[in-house]
This record gives structure tokens, C-alpha cells and sequence, in this order.
């Protein structure tokens, strides 16, 4: 991590361009999170992610109360301060 940069709550902000990011410690912690509850079959979790099961199963509503969430409304919400919208 450069010192232009710094990470609080899972996201890593920079200074020198504005910016904010998903902390590369929450993308790998995300990842790993899912191989896990992808894992409990012989498939490999990338066939897995492909399945009906998975998308039946994994809702939004389901990864919500595991406390993840969608990055959606966030990055629309911040579309006007990147100059993009």
C-alpha cells in the first residue's frame, strides 16, 4: 500500500486522484468467503457459481444477512463525483 493511500472500513481510499476502492484485503477475504460455501462439492466453485442452485440459493436478500452487499447503489451513488453519470 502506498503511503498516498489508506484503507478504513474494507475500502481504500487515495489521495492523490479521489478515489475510493474495495480494500484489495476485502476482495481476497470475499473470495475466499465464497470458495468456501461454493466448496462443498466435487465441482470447483467457478462451475459451481454457474449453477441454478446457486442462483436460487444465493438471493440478494441471502447475502445480505451474511453482511455482504451490493457495490451497485454505492458506485451509482457516486457516479456525480467521479464524472461519469
Amino acid at each position: 500500500m502506498a503511503s498516498e493511500e489508506f484503507e478504513f472500513l474494507g475500502f481504500a481510499f487515495r489521495k492523490s486522484r479521489a478515489t475510493i476502492n474495495v480494500a484489495a484485503k476485502s476482495i481476497q477475504r470475499f473470495k475466499h468467503r465464497i470458495r468456501e460455501l461454493t466448496a462443498r462439492s466435487r465441482k470447483g466453485y467457478w462451475r459451481m457459481s454457474k449453477t441454478i442452485a446457486s442462483g436460487v440459493g444465493l438471493t440478494h436478500a441471502w447475502l445480505a444477512e451474511q453482511g455482504l452487499f451490493s457495490m451497485k447503489p454505492l458506485w451509482s451513488e457516486l457516479a456525480p463525483l467521479r464524472r461519469t453519470a
